[in-house]
């Protein structure tokens, strides 16, 4: 190949490598490059998902909490209609 190439060819393998090389070094910063963006991104999901979570969680505690809160008031109103028996040994 080398030795029988037209001499317009030139050195037609050297500037094969160069450009593989060139080549190949712009694939891998653009892997890099797209690597950097997925990882953005799925950071950037987990954090949506992480604070959905905390919004969740503390609607559950507050509505934990109303619910309580609810019972004890049912509760009293009961003990004030007389709906409910005093603990023995308590005065009514």
């Amino acid at each position: 190949m080398i030795y029988h190439s037209p001499t317009e060819l030139k050195d037609l393998w050297g500037r094969f490598e160069k450009m593989r090389a060139q080549i190949t070094e712009e694939q891998e910063a653009a892997r890099a490059e797209q690597h950097r963006k997925d990882a953005l991104a799925a950071w950037q999901r987990q954090q949506i998902r992480n604070a959905v979570e905390d919004n969740l969680i503390w609607l559950v505690v507050l509505l934990l909490v109303a619910a309580e809160v609810m019972g004890v008031l049912w509760t009293i109103l009961l003990h004030r209609q007389n709906a409910l028996p005093s603990w023995p040994g308590l005065p009514s």
